[in-house]
């Protein structure tokens, strides 16, 4: 199976890039020197480059190596340009641009079973600074000490449906764990208790059923993978935050028993809120 290392459509853009974006590609680690240098000639940098700011730029790209980082600071001091279009006061477009955080750890999901499994998810927007498709890096991290992560979804309300899906591999790293096959097609997954329906998800089977999957082709406890979806997925006001509340995962496998289980948001309230439904999920009525 061939996973690219970097989805094309993260190579657009034409704005002069910002700190933020840089440090955002730079703490996912998916970009080479070569291809961030290639980036900043074309379209050069909005900020003029302070010690403080180069200190960091190298704290969160050290997987460069020192030349790459050198080139690569050689090629923000001398690519420094203002911007000639104002930037809109408001926009249609999704404001998912937040950078992960060093010191973010995610949003924690559990298991709704009691089998005591965990996943922490993470977030964050565009990661070619200015592109006029949303592109979001999803990083699943399987923290339980049994079960394997086998399908992955979200059941957060899309205007238009992801274009494309991909898991991601960092250049010169042992490529992440799962064999994950991206659906736009939706999904719904039915439990005793909730009915949910999500416009993309990421399964280890051909098939569009969250309840099955391959546990060879999953996370194992205690690794990360993480994934791109692209597309004009939003309108308004998004935040990353209310994405990895709506993800669910289910695992399989779990303990001696070979048991399954579904890991949500634990704040129930905020998932089934009807004043605020951000979120294609809804309690089962018993029959």
């Amino acid at each position: 199976m061939l996973i690219p290392s970097i989805p094309a459509h993260l190579q657009q853009g034409t704005d002069p890039i910002d700190k933020s974006g840089l440090l955002a590609a730079l703490t996912f680690k998916v970009l080479t020197s070569e291809e961030l240098i290639a980036q900043v000639r074309q379209r050069g940098v909005s900020f003029k480059m302070k010690p403080a700011d180069e200190n960091e730029i190298r704290r969160q790209g050290a997987y460069l190596g020192k030349n790459g980082l050198d080139n690569l600071i050689v090629a923000v001091h001398d690519n420094y340009r203002v911007k000639t279009t104002p930037t809109p006061v408001s926009s249609p477009r999704p404001s998912i641009s937040e950078p992960l955080s060093a010191v973010w750890s995610g949003t924690e999901l559990v298991g709704i079973s009691g089998t005591g499994v965990t996943a922490r998810v993470s977030a964050v927007g565009t990661m070619n600074f200015s592109s006029p498709t949303t592109t979001i890096i999803l990083e699943v991290k399987n923290t339980s000490k049994s079960g394997t992560i086998t399908s992955i979804g979200s059941f957060v309300k899309v205007v238009r449906k992801p274009t494309e899906g991909s898991k991601l591999t960092v250049p010169g790293e042992v490529t992440p764990p799962g064999y994950y096959k991206f659906t736009n097609e939706d999904v719904i997954v039915e439990t005793p208790t909730f009915k949910a329906i999500c416009p993309f998800a990421f399964l280890t089977t051909g098939s569009r059923a969250f309840h099955t999957g391959n546990i060879n082709a999953g996370i194992p406890p205690g690794e990360s993978t993480r994934f791109s979806i692209a597309g004009d997925m939003f309108l308004g006001d998004f935040n990353p935050r209310q994405l990895e509340k709506g993800i669910m995962i289910r695992f399989q496998g779990i303990g001696i028993n070979d048991d399954n289980d579904i890991a949500l948001y634990p704040n129930a309230n905020v998932l089934f809120s009807a004043s605020d439904p951000i979120y294609q999920i809804s309690k089962t009525t018993p029959k």
